[in-house]
Formats: structure tokens, C-alpha cells, sequence
């Protein structure tokens, strides 16, 4: 890591995670803010990088931040808002690969640094203020993330299409913190949908996780891998019955971003069974489930030839 001219945070900077949870809470000295389909970036000293610590390359954002004044460095997303304000993330993957249309928009939700001065030991509630007057007119390209401290609003926009969740976070929290209950949590908008468990990682017997697909016209086409098992899980399985040998596949096939990991990931073809699972809104072109989801049930009440893609949108 290097540190800029003028800038007190060293950059990249570790970013701050969310843990987790599955119910929104109504607690006091916490804000929700809305979580959007995006790429975590930092912004700071004229550069952009990502969460694991790859620089990127957006004009547009990097000279709206410029405006900002020496020694700003922000954390927050970019984003490509597309038709009726929804989030489009494969834009943002496009953009962030080529320097054509569309233009990406930065969402900022939290600032480490101003005025030469490291902010990250300050309680959010004094960083968001500073963020809100830094960015009360904003700029094209840079805008503030929306938050609120009403639950019932924060319910209002968890049921919206137009944001992938909630990120919860106490007023008091310093920044960085590692992940757990105390500090940032998450909550992602999830649905339930019928996919096919169409390969097993692990013994057949007892399968780590669920390797997944659907159907295009005759074509069985992998859309993802379930989250690691819970013995339960496995139990209530049918019998999954092995057509193949080991097959190969990129790994961000099986969840997270393409081209993120290098190494191929191995899995056993199976004879496809119908599974219901816990998506949440992260399905790139109704063809991929970018996050791992849970296991639901078995589906054997199914025939799993009408499971076809596109995938359900949330």
C-alpha cells in the first residue's frame, strides 16, 4: 500500500464489512442505509480500488472527486442506474473493463478522510455528517448514498426493487471494525426459487454443496453453487444419482465476480433434481446467482424440465 501527497489514510485502504443477518432490526442508535448492485470502490487521492485492492479505472468518478478538495477518501459503490433508477451490474462490470458507455456513478456512504485528517477512529454519526455537508450539492458523477433512522422507511425500501438490501449501522461504530454483530450488518432482499441441483462438491453421499443450473431450450447451463451444507440439509436430499466424471469450471461460475478467481473449481455432474433456494437479488441476466444462496428443500414434487432460464427476478 502507498500513501499520497496530502492524503492521512494509507491507500488502498482494508474496508469495513457487514455481518450477515436475515431479520431487519428495530433498534436505537442505528441508521439504515440502502444497499445497491454495485462494486465497492475507495475513492481517494485521484485513484479508485476496489475491496481487494485492484485499482480501476473511471474517469468520470475520479475527476467529480477531484472536486472534492486534497485528502478526501471515500468508501461506497459504483453503480450504472439504468431503467426506473434500478441498479445494472453487468453495465458496471462492462464499464469498469472499457472505456465506452455508460457513464458509472459513485455512491458514497462513508468518508475515511477530509482536510488531511484520518476520520476512521470518529463515530459514524460524525462521519456521515461530514459526508452529507461534503456532498450536499453533488456532482454528476458522485452522489450520497440515502439513509434513514425511521425502521418503517428503511421497510418501505427493503421491499423496493430498486435496492439489493439494507446495511444497518450504529451510530457510535469507528471505522474499521472487524465483522461481527456489534458493528455493520447486512441485509439482503431474498426470494425463494426452484433451480436444479445439477453437480455435487464433496461425496454424492453427503455433498458439501449443491452445484446449480436450469435449462435453456435442451441446454443445461450452470447458474451457481449453494452455500456449504448443513447435515440437515444433506439428510433431506433424494438420492443424487453421479452421470459423469469431474468437471472443471471457472471458479466466479460458482459465485462472486468474473474473473476474481483464477483457479477452476471442481464438481461432479449429477442427474438433475429440483431444489428450492433463498436467492437474493444479485442474478446477473436472469443466468447467474452471484451469491452463494441457501438450500430451501428438495423439490421432488418437480419435473426438472420446466426449470428454465431466465431465473425468477426478485
Amino acid at each position: 500500500m502507498s500513501e499520497s501527497a496530502g492524503c492521512p489514510v494509507r491507500l488502498p485502504a482494508p474496508l469495513m464489512l457487514a455481518h450477515p443477518i436475515r431479520v431487519l432490526p428495530a433498534a436505537a442508535g442505528v441508521v439504515y442505509e440502502a444497499k445497491l448492485d454495485g462494486v465497492r470502490a475507495v475513492c481517494g487521492a485521484g485513484r479508485l480500488w476496489s475491496r481487494h485492492h485492484k485499482q480501476l479505472h473511471v474517469p468520470e468518478v475520479i475527476a467529480a472527486a477531484r472536486g472534492l478538495g486534497d485528502g478526501v477518501v471515500l468508501d461506497g459503490e459504483l453503480v450504472v442506474f439504468a431503467a426506473a433508477g434500478r441498479c445494472d451490474f453487468p453495465a458496471v462490470c462492462r464499464r469498469l473493463h472499457s472505456p465506452a458507455p455508460p457513464a458509472v456513478t459513485y455512491v458514497a456512504f462513508d468518508l475515511l478522510a477530509a482536510a488531511g485528517r484520518d476520520l476512521r477512529a470518529l463515530p459514524y454519526r460524525h462521519r456521515r455528517l461530514r459526508l452529507t455537508d461534503l456532498l450536499a450539492h453533488p456532482a454528476p458523477h458522485l452522489q450520497l448514498m440515502p439513509a434513514t433512522d425511521d425502521v418503517a422507511e428503511a421497510a418501505d425500501w427493503y421491499a423496493s426493487p430498486l435496492v439489493e438490501g439494507l446495511v444497518v449501522k450504529p451510530l457510535d461504530s469507528a471505522y474499521p471494525r472487524r465483522r461481527d454483530q456489534r458493528g455493520w450488518q447486512k441485509l439482503r432482499r431474498r426470494h425463494t426459487i426452484t433451480v436444479l441441483a445439477v453437480g455435487v462438491q464433496g461425496p454424492p453421499a453427503a455433498p458439501q454443496r449443491l452445484v446449480l443450473g436450469g435449462y435453456v431450450g435442451t441446454r443445461l447451463r450452470i447458474v451457481g453453487a449453494t452455500l456449504p451444507l448443513a447435515a440437515a440439509q444433506r439428510s433431506a436430499l433424494p438420492r443424487l444419482d453421479v452421470r459423469d466424471g469431474p468437471r472443471a469450471v471457472p471458479g466466479w461460475m460458482l459465485g462472486g465476480l468474473p474473473g476474481r478467481h483464477g483457479e477452476s473449481a471442481w464438481y461432479l455432474p449429477v442427474h438433475p433434481v429440483c431444489v428450492d433456494v433463498a436467492a437474493d437479488a444479485a442474478v446477473d441476466g436472469g443466468h447467474r446467482l452471484r451469491h452463494c444462496p441457501p438450500l430451501v428443500r428438495p423439490r421432488p414434487d418437480l419435473d426438472p424440465a420446466s426449470v428454465t432460464l431466465p431465473l425468477p427476478a426478485a
